[in-house]
């Protein structure tokens, strides 16, 4: 009976291990972050929504939909799609790395002067990490170049992810 009971309680713990802790193909995804662009002169903080699905266990592709206010010079509202690659990404781990890219535009809304619109695409990686299988915290760093005028920015963003 001690040996059954002994059994039951390792077994009972070992479980959890092995349970699925991240999402898997077919799956899609609503999310919330913040980003900011640390090179520009100017404080620019933003926040934005976006919707993903997992093509595959190892390619998420995401819409992302965001406002950003460049204190004291402009509005930005931002729209673009793009793909992440998970370089690592396993079903027993609640670590992953992603790297992509994508593209989008950019509507500026200037205080003084023309509103215009920008072309822009993105490259870059983080890490994700699941707070189960249905929610994750992720940090992604990328580089943005963006055309009319022609900039390069440095953005990071800090998101949470919730998985259904």
């Amino acid at each position: 009976m001690r040996r059954f009971a002994l059994a039951a309680l390792v077994a009972s713990l070992a479980a959890p291990a092995f349970a699925q802790n991240v999402p898997t193909q077919g799956t899609f995804g609503v999310g919330a972050s913040l980003f900011a662009d640390p090179t520009t002169g100017a404080a620019s903080l933003g926040s934005g929504l976006n919707l993903s699905y997992l093509a595959l266990d190892q390619l998420k592709l995401e819409g992302d939909f965001g406002v950003v206010s460049v204190s004291g010079a402009a509005s930005v509202i931002t729209v673009g799609a793009s793909a992440l690659y998970y370089v690592v990404k396993k079903p027993s781990q609640q670590f992953a790395i992603p790297v992509g890219g994508g593209l989008g535009l950019n509507f500026i809304s200037p205080n003084v002067g023309n509103s215009t619109t920008q072309f822009f695409m993105s490259l870059g990686g983080g890490a994700e990490y699941y707070l189960s299988r249905h929610f994750s915290l992720q940090l992604l760093e990328g580089f943005q170049f963006n055309t009319q005028p022609d900039t390069f920015a440095l953005i990071t963003k800090v998101g949470l992810e919730w998985y259904f």
